[in-house]
């Protein structure tokens, strides 16, 4: 689990501020400038928050949750084995998934796991829905250390054995042709 150091700094503000006054004896300038980084990574956060409560306020939100409900919906009841690009969706919709996409990739970037059984599961049509995201290109990429291009691949043999059956927001839903 990763921390950010914005919260963990926010979290232990007041007694970091005690031990540098008390226990440390620090200078005023030092017990400042530790006032002001303290507050600096929550106010960077504040754009965010306004956008987030104009997002609320204008529905957008409730649109999103709408559409990634019925993205849910779509994923549990269509039967078979499921890709999923987003591990939360395939859990929300209680579907077995059998690939982290974002731990797999970097373990096929590094070439410590071979690309070819997940290639040939996509190849023989095994996975009855594909679900991935709009954006453009799957983090697998080519292996860093050289070696096939598993993401042109991984695509070509989509586009051959795969039709897009449902786009939503940032997911985008393949079934066997």
């Amino acid at each position: 689990m990763f921390v950010d150091l914005a919260i963990a700094s926010s979290i232990a503000a007041a007694v970091i501020l005690r031990c540098l006054r008390e226990d440390l004896h620090a200078d005023r300038r030092l017990i400042a400038a530790f006032i002001v980084i303290s507050i600096y990574g929550p106010t960077l956060q504040i754009p965010y928050a306004i956008e987030q409560l104009r997002d609320g306020l204008s529905g957008s939100l409730r649109a999103a949750q709408a559409k990634f409900h019925e993205d849910l919906d779509f994923m549990a009841n269509y039967p078979g084995e499921a890709f999923c690009d987003s591990p939360m969706l395939c859990f929300r919709a209680g579907r077995e998934f059998l690939v982290d996409p974002f731990n797999a990739s970097q373990a096929i970037k590094l070439g410590r796991l071979d690309a070819s059984p997940l290639l040939d599961k996509v190849r023989r049509g095994d996975f009855t829905i594909i679900q991935l995201s709009t954006l453009e290109g799957h983090p697998f990429g080519p292996p860093l250390n050289g070696g096939p291009d598993v993401e042109r691949e991984f695509r070509r043999i989509l586009d051959e054995r795969y039709r897009m059956v449902r786009t939503s927001q940032r997911r985008v839903f393949y079934v066997p042709r």
